[in-house]
């Protein structure tokens, strides 16, 4: 379910000046959120974001070192991180198996 909600960017009172958003208590309320929750923010072409809040989980690879040069190559090759490359990948799969 989608919830579409319009708020304001706001710019840090600091010398870096950077944006930030402040969500309404009650929507982070409703969804169960609390300051401080990890989110991801996602841009559509129109413009708009879809904001998700993620839960990390830490989980160990066993890749030799041929593997390892593979895989990183790959992520390079898409110019991604190797940690985004893997998250990628897992969500790939998991979206596969729902």
């Amino acid at each position: 379910m989608y919830t579409t909600i319009k708020v304001e960017a706001k710019r840090m009172p600091d010398e870096n000046g950077d944006l930030y958003i402040e969500f309404p208590s009650s929507l982070m309320k409703d969804l169960g959120w609390k300051p401080g929750d990890d989110v991801r923010f996602r841009s559509s072409t129109d413009g708009s974001f879809t904001v998700q809040k993620v839960n990390y989980s830490t989980i160990e690879l066993e890749l030799d070192d041929e593997e390892l040069f593979k895989y990183m190559r790959a992520a390079h090759e898409n110019e991604l991180t190797f940690s985004e490359f893997v998250q990628k990948a897992l969500e790939e799969v998991l979206k596969a198996n729902e």
